[in-house]
């Protein structure tokens, strides 16, 4: 104390006379203590790192300058994350893990149907741009959760969720949530890529599809099937085979389960890769046995149901033993009585699967606590002499079992690696040493696995996320695999302890991931791309347009190639308003953006012989509920995309995509006025030297962006957009601004930058306004 004035520290690390403006408790900062008073207020739990917590992605703009700044994604790595805008957005993490399974991407990669809303078509999108992206780029997953959307078997397990973050399932059962979409995507992929009907015929057969040692042949879906010839093969019961393979061969692949067929692409589908072949047994009572055959795509914990077993030692290894041979007591129908009765279930397994996708279903607090202790008793030296046999019964399956091959315990209760042992009776044992040397001949029956993944539920306050741990490699060039935290945009590379230890109060593990350490010479599928030219004329193969309409698709005269340029602009319409506030500072604070659909997109000549004419000018029909047609600047009214109403052709969103990604794998270079906004909302990946932005062009440094209106009245006293915007007036306008701009560069006696000046001192006398006169006095 001064006098009667009073002094304390600043405990904010801000400055003086300074305080945060507070619009929600979500709210965070990076700044010293503050940051952490202001994560714990928001109810996150202490002892998260940083890394870990939710990534908030803020877009702030400035009345009256136009400046968007946006979070650019943190990366470590070549690895590519995924945008979170929404809560649908829960899918990325699983959808990363996929992409990281090489054999999958590629078949994903290879896949292109007829279907309008295709999960897989829309996975294979988004693989093509995370493949493709550079470190600069932020990916989106909005369109295969647009796609999602549509799915009613999604929507009836309860897995399509509102867009607020209040929904009840982030409330509870939030970790089962992402484990039962774990178990509905790779079994509704192996019913799309099964059921496929090619969308595009491919134009030629790879060459390097062919090696000496095993014989080609082309189904009848165009893809590459490859058997070898000493007739290695694998089936998952029961097995979809190709005309290359005879019954008696099919049979010998049930018997011998356990060679992989390399690029066993007679199975189109994951069978081959995720699925387990099961026997599932009902005996009732009476006597009478039913058995089925079955496929299961994920296997599920089972845990101890008495609170005595949950407090004893019981390695993960048992632990999987249990959940695959799980019996249970429940009613059934059972034909002899003709009646239901109560019966027993067993499960017999007939053959494993090459990646081992196990969901630890943790859904209460005392399996929080199971495995809390299990991993501090883990670390406590454990006593070799007592080491537990590998065919236990049930219930001996819960005694104090050790790890023979590390008797003083190891620093995690999660192996990295798995050996599962098929026995005759359908029973498997497991154990956590890898097959090496001569034990690998002495145990054909058995399979190595190697853990790949991890997918753990964040625990933050009410609304938590989910983070995927991944083992990928580092580089291209440097092919060594490292262990990756992938949270939203943000990739971090970190030690393997790190995946595999979970503080069960905030990190909670979800999806556990093994494959075979072979893996990709098991399934050397051969990876093309199959859009080609024939994209310009599936207006009739995957119609939207209305039925009063009968209008042939258009073939262009001229497909523009490497280097030739193509004026483009595109409209869109508002799925949903964006949710921002004015800050004192005059700021804008957008929380979450608004969510745009594309409703026209128009593409122009700018070189070649056919310059000046209309390349594509398409109208993208849209299911969704549109809140906002905003026609003063997409020039879009009601009903213009309803097929029942509209009076244009309509095309789906899935062509209109297909379209531009052959533009832009043919190396077109592509002009208009803020085209990296335009991509960014279609959600497609452009190279850098592919665009050419005018919005770009002409504009100083830290300066505003000039309209596309004013620079055409400026340089050539028209005036466009006098009413509505026109994607086809607004793509020509942008391609005389860069004729304008070239022969500005070319001409020697011209200075650019005075040019540009004097365009600033004219706008700023005009504040930017077009005046009334068609012509510039």
């Amino acid at each position: 104390m001064t006098e009667f004035v009073g002094y304390a520290p600043n405990p904010y690390g801000i400055g003086r006379k300074k305080f945060p403006y507070l619009l929600t408790d979500d709210l965070s900062f990076t700044s010293g203590r503050q940051s952490r008073n202001v994560g714990e207020s928001n109810g996150c739990i202490k002892g998260a790192p940083s890394h870990y917590q939710k990534t908030l992605i803020h877009h702030t703009s400035i009345p009256g300058k136009f400046v968007e700044a946006k979070q650019q994604p943190v990366r470590t790595s070549a690895l590519c994350g995924l945008e979170a805008p929404i809560p649908n957005s829960y899918v990325n993490s699983v959808l990363l893990v996929l992409y990281h399974v090489q054999p999958l991407r590629k078949r994903v990669l290879s896949h292109l149907c007829k279907r309008v809303f295709c999960l897989t078509c829309e996975l294979s999108f988004l693989f093509h741009m995370l493949q493709q992206s550079t470190s600069d780029f932020s990916c989106s997953a909005i369109n295969f959760i647009r796609a999602f959307r549509t799915i009613p078997e999604a929507s009836a397990l309860g897995l399509v969720l509102n867009d607020r973050e209040d929904d009840p399932a982030f409330q509870t059962g939030a970790s089962s949530l992402i484990q039962n979409f774990n178990r509905f995507i790779l079994h509704h992929m192996n019913v799309e890529m099964k059921d496929e009907k090619k969308l595009l015929q491919p134009s030629s057969v790879p060459e390097k599809a062919a090696s000496p040692d095993c014989h080609t042949v082309l189904s009848d879906t165009g893809f590459i099937v490859q058997v070898t010839a000493g007739g290695n093969s694998t089936a998952i019961a029961p097995p979809v085979c190709s005309q290359s393979l005879t019954r008696s061969q099919c049979s010998k692949s049930l018997v011998d389960s356990f060679e992989v067929q390399p690029s066993a692409q007679c199975i189109r589908g994951t069978e081959d890769l995720f699925a387990t072949s099961v026997e599932n047994v009902t005996q009732c009572r009476c006597g009478y046995q039913s058995s089925r055959a079955d496929l299961y795509f994920v296997c599920t914990l089972s845990y101890p149901h008495s609170d005595e077993q949950l407090l004893k030692r019981i390695s993960f290894e048992r632990l999987l033993e249990y959940s695959f041979h799980l019996e249970q007591v429940k009613h059934a129908w059972c034909e002899q009585c003709s009646k239901f009765r109560i019966s027993t279930h067993r499960r017999g397994v007939r053959s494993l699967p090459d990646v081992l996708s196990i969901n630890c279903n943790i859904d209460n607090d005392k399996l929080r606590s199971f495995w809390r202790r299990q991993q501090q008793l883990c670390l406590e030296p454990k006593h070799p002499s007592r080491a537990a046999k590998s065919n236990a019964p049930c219930d001996e399956l819960f005694e104090d079992n050790v790890n023979v091959s590390n008797p003083f315990g190891r620093l995690s209760w999660l192996p990295f690696n798995l050996t599962i042992r098929l026995n005759p009776d359908g029973k498997v044992a497991v154990c956590d040493q890898p097959l090496v040397g001569s034990h690998v001949g002495s145990m054909s029956n058995s399979v190595s696995y190697e853990l790949q993944a991890v997918i753990s539920y964040i625990r933050s306050g009410t609304v938590g996320h989910w983070v995927a741990c991944i083992k990928a490699l580092s580089s291209e060039v440097i092919r060594r695999s490292r262990w990756y935290l992938i949270n939203d945009t943000q990739v971090k590379e970190i030690i393997p302890l790190e995946a595999v230890n979970f503080d069960v109060d905030w990190k909670l593990p979800c999806i556990l991931l093994y494959s075979r350490p072979n893996l990709n010479e098991l399934h050397p599928c051969p990876e093309y791309c199959p859009i080609n030219d024939q994209v310009f004329t599936l207006d009739t193969v995957i119609s939207e347009r209305p039925s009063n309409i009968p209008i042939a698709p258009r073939q262009p005269a001229y497909f523009p190639g490497r280097g030739d340029i193509v004026a483009m602009d595109a409209e869109f319409v508002t799925l949903n308003h964006e949710e921002a506030e004015i800050r004192s500072d005059g700021s804008k604070l957008t929380f979450k953006p608004s969510q745009l659909s594309l409703a026209r997109v128009t593409c122009v000549y700018g070189s070649g012989p056919l310059k000046g004419n209309t390349l594509l000018d398409d109208y993208i029909c849209t299911r969704e509920e549109i809140s906002d047609y905003v026609t003063k600047f997409s020039g879009i009214k009601p009903g213009d995309l309803d097929p029942t109403f509209a009076e244009r052709p309509l095309i789906a969103m899935k062509v209109a995509y297909l379209k531009l990604r052959y533009l832009i794998d043919a190396g077109v270079k592509f002009v208009g006025h803020g085209l990296s906004n335009d991509f960014k909302v279609i959600n497609i990946y452009v190279p850098k030297e592919q665009i050419i932005d005018t919005v770009q062009l002409f504009r100083l440094p830290r300066r505003r962006l000039v309209s596309l209106r004013f620079l055409i009245w400026h340089f050539f006293g028209i005036r466009i957009q006098s009413e509505t915007h026109d994607s086809d007036e607004d793509a020509r306008s942008a391609l005389m601004l860069y004729e304008k701009y070239t022969e500005i560069v070319q001409n020697s006696e011209l200075q650019f930058s005075h040019i540009l000046n004097e365009l600033y001192e004219h706008g700023q006398q005009l504040r930017w306004n077009v005046p009334a006169e068609c012509l510039k006095s």
